[in-house]
């Protein structure tokens, strides 16, 4: 058994976490690290890719980084066994739209990673 089956292993057998269990969106640092640069990159250009239709790399960038921030809070809130709380209110004064994200972004980029 490898050491990414034990880890698959060990989440999974967490199971479903309670149903009042959640983390809150953070910004993470890890989002800006080289961390994309190998599979979870991959991960990251196919949800992308389905996300977002347009292939402008200025319309590209926002979804890319809504991404990455995304997918490193769903692997926090698994290790935490909690579910990720994404919140619905992006008004301009929000906290979800203060680090960047956008309701339509969102909402397309779960449904990729769904």
């Amino acid at each position: 058994m490898t050491d990414a089956d034990k880890l698959a292993a060990m989440l999974i057998g967490y199971g479903h976490p309670h149903k009042d269990k959640s983390t809150p969106m953070r910004a993470l640092k890890i989002a800006n690290s080289n961390t994309f640069n190998g599979k979870l990159g991959e991960v990251l250009d196919e949800d992308v890719g389905i996300a977002c239709t347009h292939k402008s790399p200025t319309y590209l960038a926002p979804y890319r980084a809504n991404a990455k921030l995304i997918i490193t809070n769903l692997i926090a809130a698994a290790f935490q066994a909690e579910w990720l709380g994404l919140g619905t209110r992006f008004d301009k004064d929000s906290y979800l739209a203060k680090m960047g994200l956008d309701r339509r972004r969102v909402e397309k980029i779960v449904e990729a990673l769904i």
